[in-house]
C-alpha cells in the first residue's frame, strides 16, 4: 500500500497493488467502495429552468404549460444521465419529446464543415426520450456526434426543451415549486424552488415590450426611444437595444439588438421589418429573411439559410429559420432567428406581432411588430460580473439613479411634471 503525494486533493491517494488471490477481493471492493464514497458529492450548477406556454414564453397560472426548459453545467466528466425530481402532480408519467437547447444544428451547403462543427459552442446534449415516472424526470445525456458516449467534458453546458409526448402537463397554480437536478456523476441534488406568479420562470428574459424577470420578479422599464442602450455586458460582449414608441406614451417594443465585442467592434446588428401596406412584394422575396434584417460586420445577411458565424475568439452567431405552432407572425408559420451564444450566456431575437396587447385589432398588431430577446441560458451573472442596465435591475449590480428612472412609467413621470408646475 503506497501513498501518493497530493498537494491539491482534499483526501490522500493511494495506489494498491494487489495479488490475484481470492482473499484480496474482499479488500479491493472495499477499498472501492470507500475511494467512490470519497469523490462522491459533487453538484451541477448554472441552473436554470423555466416553465413555458405554446408562445414560448413563461407559463402563468392557470395555464397548462407546453414545455419545460432546464439548463446546467456539468461539474464532472462522464454524465450519461439527468435526474430532475419534481412537484408532486407536475406531469404524469409517460415520455417527452427532448429539443436542443444552446445546439444550432447547420445542414447549409454553403457552410463548410461536418456538423458537428456547425453548433453553438455544445460539446454535449440531451437526446432519445425522456421519461416521467412518480414525479421522477430522467433524461440521457451524450457527447455530441456519438450514438451514446457518455459527456467527456467537465464543464458542458447541457440544455434542453422538453416537450409533452405520453406524459402529460398539470394546469398551474400559484406558489412555488419545487425542483432538485443531479446527474449519474454530479450526484448530490440542487435544489431549485421559484414561485409562479405571472412571469411562471425561475431564468430571466427580456421579451417585447421592456419587461424582464429574475429569479420570479418581473420588471417593466422604459427606454428613451430610438436610442441604443447598453442593455447587457458579459464578460465576452455588450447586448445593445433600442425601443420604438406605440399609439400611446406608455407602450414601448424593442426594434433593434445589436451585439459588440469587447473592443466596440459590431459582432451583429438586427432589426425587425415589417408589413406595411403598400409595401411592394419585392421587398420580400423567396429564401430571403423577410422578418429580420440582419448584418454581421456591418454585412447584410440576406438569403433565409441555417448559417453560423465566429464573432471573436468567443462569442458565436447563428442565424435561421423554423416552424413553429402558433405562429408568432401573420401569414407564415415560419419564424426566422439569430442565437448568439459565449461561455458566459446565451440567448434568441426573432420577430413576434404585438397580438397581447391589441388582440381584437388586426392593423395595430402588424403595425406594432417587434423584436423578442429571450435568454436560453445564462451562468451566474454575479459571479461574471454582468453589467449594463438589465444586471442593475435584476440587483445583480447596484442601480444608478438612471436605471432607478427607467423603472417609472412616462405617463406617471409626466404627471409628476404637471403637479410640480401647478
Amino acid at each position: 500500500l503506497k501513498r501518493l503525494p497530493s498537494s491539491s486533493a482534499p483526501f490522500c491517494v493511494y495506489l494498491v497493488q494487489f495479488q490475484s488471490h481470492p482473499k484480496c477481493a474482499m479488500l479491493r471492493q472495499l477499498l472501492f467502495l470507500v475511494l467512490t464514497r470519497v469523490v462522491a458529492g459533487t453538484q451541477v450548477s448554472g441552473i436554470n429552468f423555466s416553465v413555458l406556454d405554446s408562445n414560448s414564453t413563461a407559463a402563468a397560472p392557470g395555464e397548462v404549460p407546453a414545455s419545460l426548459s432546464i439548463g446546467f453545467t456539468a461539474t464532472s466528466t462522464g454524465t450519461s444521465l439527468a435526474t430532475i425530481n419534481l412537484p408532486s402532480g407536475f406531469l404524469s408519467d409517460g415520455n417527452m419529446n427532448i429539443g436542443g437547447g444552446r445546439r444550432l444544428e447547420e445542414d447549409d451547403s454553403d457552410f463548410g464543415g461536418s456538423a458537428a462543427q456547425r453548433r453553438l459552442a455544445a460539446v454535449c446534449e440531451a437526446y432519445g426520450t425522456a421519461t416521467v415516472s412518480s414525479n421522477v424526470l430522467t433524461v440521457p445525456v451524450r457527447k455530441v456526434g456519438t450514438a451514446s458516449t457518455p459527456c467527456d467534458t467537465a464543464g458542458a453546458a447541457i440544455s434542453m426543451v422538453l416537450t409533452a409526448g405520453t406524459a402529460s402537463f398539470s394546469s398551474l397554480g400559484t406558489g412555488q415549486l419545487d425542483f432538485t437536478v443531479q446527474t449519474d456523476v454530479d450526484n448530490t441534488p440542487v435544489s431549485v424552488t421559484f414561485t409562479v406568479d405571472n412571469s411562471g420562470s425561475f431564468t430571466l428574459s427580456a421579451i417585447g415590450d421592456p419587461i424582464t424577470w429574475y429569479q420570479g420578479q418581473k420588471y417593466k422599464f422604459w427606454f428613451p426611444p430610438g436610442e441604443l442602450m447598453p442593455l447587457l455586458e458579459t464578460p465576452e460582449m455588450t447586448v445593445w437595444a433600442s425601443v420604438f414608441q406605440g399609439p400611446s406614451i406608455d407602450f414601448q417594443w424593442f426594434d433593434r439588438f445589436m451585439v459588440t465585442g469587447k473592443d466596440g467592434g459590431e459582432y451583429v446588428d438586427i432589426r425587425v421589418r415589417r408589413h406595411v401596406p403598400g409595401m411592394n412584394r419585392t421587398d420580400f422575396r423567396h429564401n430571403q429573411f423577410t422578418q429580420l434584417d440582419i448584418k454581421m460586420s456591418g454585412r447584410p445577411i440576406r438569403r433565409r439559410g441555417s448559417q453560423l458565424f465566429s464573432a471573436g475568439d468567443q462569442v458565436k452567431v447563428g442565424v435561421g429559420s423554423r416552424t413553429v405552432n402558433p405562429p408568432r407572425l401573420h401569414h407564415t408559420p415560419v419564424l426566422e432567428f439569430v442565437m448568439v451564444e459565449s461561455d458566459s450566456i446565451s440567448f434568441m431575437v426573432h420577430a413576434s406581432h404585438a397580438g397581447a396587447e391589441f388582440p381584437d385589432d388586426f392593423d395595430k398588431q402588424v403595425k406594432n411588430t417587434h423584436l423578442d430577446w429571450i435568454n436560453l441560458e445564462m451562468v451566474d451573472p454575479k459571479k461574471n460580473g454582468f453589467k449594463g442596465i438589465l444586471p442593475q435591475i435584476w440587483r445583480v449590480q447596484p442601480r444608478t439613479p438612471e436605471v432607478e428612472a427607467m423603472l417609472i412609467a412616462p405617463s406617471k413621470k409626466e404627471m409628476a411634471v404637471c403637479t410640480a408646475m401647478e
